[in-house]
């Protein structure tokens, strides 16, 4: 499950799509969705969000795909990705 969520409001939005402990995606990302909760979060007037997903230290892939599509409808929201910020593996 990939999670926008909006820092003004401490608010997230979850969407489907994920990937296992392998990095490998199990569920693909609900487009329809990312740009819901992306409409969402900037009617709730918030300028920041971050993308974070489980496992995305193994496999980033639906993390940039959330940020690519929010980039392209919302392109004002400032983003940040769980993966650029959570360092390397144990």
């Amino acid at each position: 499950m990939s999670s926008l969520t909006g820092a003004k409001s401490c608010a997230s939005r979850d969407c489907k799509g994920s990937v296992d402990f392998r990095g490998r995606v199990i569920e693909p990302l609900d487009t329809t969705e990312v740009e819901a909760a992306a409409a969402q979060i900037m009617a709730e007037g918030i300028e920041k969000a971050a993308i974070v997903s489980k496992f995305s230290n193994r496999n980033s892939q639906l993390e940039r795909q959330v940020r690519d599509i929010v980039q392209h409808s919302q392109p004002s929201l400032e983003l940040a990705l769980g993966s650029d910020v959570a360092g390397q593996l144990n």
